[in-house]
C-alpha cells in the first residue's frame, strides 16, 4: 500500500524541474547522507561499513542505496544540459564532467563504506545512462580496457606484496 501511495505521489513530481531547482540540495543530500556513516549511527556488517542505525526508526538505512536516486537525477540533469547547450555528449570535456562526477561518488562510497559492489551498480547506472545518451563507444573500450590492464597489473605485480592479497574482496 505505501508503494502505491508513493508511486501516486511521485507521478506528480516534475522531477527535471525540481533536480534543476534543487542540484545543490540533493548533492549535499547525497554527500552528507554517506557521510554520516562515519559518525556513531553508522555501523558494520560483514566487513562493510555501510548502514545507518537511527534510534527510534524501525529499520536500518543503507545510504548507498537512497543516494543512487540523487545520482542518478544529477547525472541525468548533467547530460541534458551538456546535450542542451550544444555540446558533443562524447568530447573530453563532456566526458570528464559526467566521469568526473561518476568517479566522486565512487571514491566517497569506496572510501567511506569500503562496498565495492555498489560501486560496481553505480558504474553500470553510469554505462547505461551514457550509452543511451550517445558516448560513442571508443569512451568505453578505452575506459574499460585501461581498467582491465590496471586491475591484472595490480592483481599479478601489486596486491600479492601486500596485505591487502588476504583482504576478502581480493
Amino acid at each position: 500500500i505505501l508503494g502505491i501511495i508513493a508511486y501516486i505521489v511521485l507521478t506528480f513530481v516534475d522531477f527535471q524541474l525540481f533536480t534543476e531547482k534543487n542540484w545543490k540540495l540533493l548533492l549535499g543530500f547525497s554527500i552528507v547522507l554517506i557521510l554520516l556513516i562515519l559518525t556513531p549511527l553508522g555501523f558494520e556488517v560483514y566487513g562493510n561499513r555501510n548502514w545507518l542505525h537511527i534510534p527510534g526508526f524501525p529499520v536500518n538505512l543503507q545510504p548507498n542505496e537512497i543516494v543512487k536516486l540523487p545520482f542518478i537525477l544529477l547525472l541525468a540533469l548533467q547530460i541534458t544540459k551538456l546535450q542542451q547547450r550544444g555540446y558533443d555528449i562524447s568530447s573530453i570535456p563532456s566526458v570528464a564532467v559526467i566521469g568526473g562526477y561518476t568517479v566522486f561518488m565512487l571514491a566517497l562510497i569506496a572510501a567511506v563504506c569500503g562496498d565495492m559492489g555498489t560501486c560496481v551498480v553505480y558504474m553500470i547506472i553510469f554505462v547505461v545512462m551514457a550509452w543511451v545518451a550517445g558516448v560513442k563507444i571508443r569512451w568505453f573500450v578505452l575506459v574499460g580496457g585501461g581498467l582491465i590492464l590496471t586491475a591484472v597489473i595490480l592483481w599479478l605485480f601489486v596486491l600479492p606484496e601486500t596485505s591487502l592479497w588476504t583482504d576478502y574482496r581480493i
